[in-house]
């Protein structure tokens, strides 16, 4: 199977003296297969990639960046799971 998404997300920046927003494309895609243990009963094994665009930390330093930089946020997801049909 294959999944697929997207969307906006707006990011607002404020201080004392300014205000200004920006807007991030979002997205997400996979893929995964899945066996039948029974006719009830099916095994998954899923990847999914997520990339939220670029995210500023504020007005203070988080995890080293400095404030004024920016931070790309992705993530990796890998899913086991089990799913039962019998109802």
């Amino acid at each position: 199977y294959l999944k697929a998404g997207s969307t906006t997300r707006i990011e607002h920046h404020a201080t004392v003296s300014t205000s200004s927003n920006s807007w991030n494309f979002a997205y997400n895609v996979g893929a995964g297969v899945s066996y039948a243990v029974s006719e009830q009963l099916a095994l998954d094994l899923g990847y999914r990639y997520y990339d939220l665009g670029s995210a500023s930390p504020g007005a203070s330093a988080v995890d080293g960046i400095t404030p004024g930089g920016s931070v790309d946020v992705t993530a990796h997801e890998l899913s086991l799971a089990l799913r039962f049909s019998g109802f």
